[in-house]
């Protein structure tokens, strides 16, 4: 007859049992947490890596519905990313590409999530399963000379005065001192923003560095917070070697940062207000090796 073991003998071995089921939860969440504080790229990138690898492809589905919406985006990203096998004669010139229709769930994902106008340009660029570069013949924002002598927003306008530039959208205009920005008119930079009764953001897009945004109350003067986005530009972007094209949305007092470059696509939103960051998503994790991960 097998012997029966006393009741609190049996409890404390149920209890040590369970106890290993328990550290996995326990780690996803340190994980997760590690990726919600990370400040800069690369320990953004990293954090990203540690997560993804740990739950799985399994794990993504949940992740997509975490409170953190760049966490949440970078989960339905991995979730969506599947590749197309070339079929057509011109499907083949480009190789394998990344599935339109998977993408198109993607864009929707990120519209629901975000509640961001989301340019026809960027759509267009990511759901079509291309390279994420601009050839010619395909979508992008659209820039103009201005009267300084750098590129502007189509509908924009940045005139020179003795020490400061005076920013035009429509009828409103913003004045900012030249020191505002670094290598103000630089062939590398352009500008974009929005300038509204209260509250303006002007955007200088440098291909080097990414960009950099100034946010400002009333009609000008000294920029009441400025920030720093994470770029996927590079080097000679400007030439069309690099492509890198950025575009700027204005929502329920969110600004809405839509990029495309050689190092991928990004949407960064930051408060108007205050500059605060609210999420970052980019396709390639801001350039940090995302082609040698293992998600299984």
């Amino acid at each position: 007859m097998r012997p029966t073991l006393p009741l609190a003998v049996c409890v404390v071995l149920g209890c040590l049992g369970s106890a290993p089921a328990a550290e996995p939860n326990k780690d996803v969440k340190a994980l997760r947490d590690a990726v919600v504080k990370a400040e800069t790229a690369g320990s953004k990138a990293k954090a990203y890596r540690a997560l993804f690898e740990k739950v799985g492809k399994a794990g993504l589905p949940d992740l997509m519905k975490d409170d953190d919406t760049g966490l949440a985006l970078q989960a339905a990203w991995e979730v969506h990313q599947k590749m197309k096998k070339a079929v057509t004669d011109e499907e083949k010139k480009k190789g394998d590409v990344l599935d339109p229709e998977e993408m198109k769930k993607f864009v929707a994902f990120l519209a629901k999530r975000t509640k961001a106008p989301v340019p026809e340009w960027w759509a267009e660029n990511i759901s079509d399963g291309g390279t994420f570069l601009l050839d010619e013949g395909r979508g992008r924002p659209k820039f103009r000379k201005s009267k300084s002598g750098v590129y502007v927003a189509e509908r924009a306008e940045l005139e020179e005065a003795k020490e400061t530039f005076v920013y035009t959208v429509g009828k409103r205009s913003i004045e900012f001192p030249k020191d505002t920005f670094e290598n103000a008119l630089s062939w590398r930079c352009e500008y974009t923003g929005i300038v509204g009764e209260k509250r303006s953001v002007i955007v200088q897009l440098n291909d080097d560095s990414g960009f950099t945004l100034a946010g400002f109350e009333g009609k000008g003067g000294k920029a009441k917070w400025k920030v720093e986005g994470w770029g996927v530009g590079g080097p000679l972007a400007r030439t069309g070697i690099h492509p890198y094209w950025a575009d700027v949305v204005e929502k329920d007092g969110n600004l809405y940062v839509f990029e495309t470059g050689c190092h991928g696509m990004s949407l960064q939103a930051f408060d108007v207000a205050t500059g605060k960051c609210a999420f970052r998503f980019c396709t390639e994790y801001w350039y940090q090796d995302r082609g040698n991960w293992s998600i299984k």
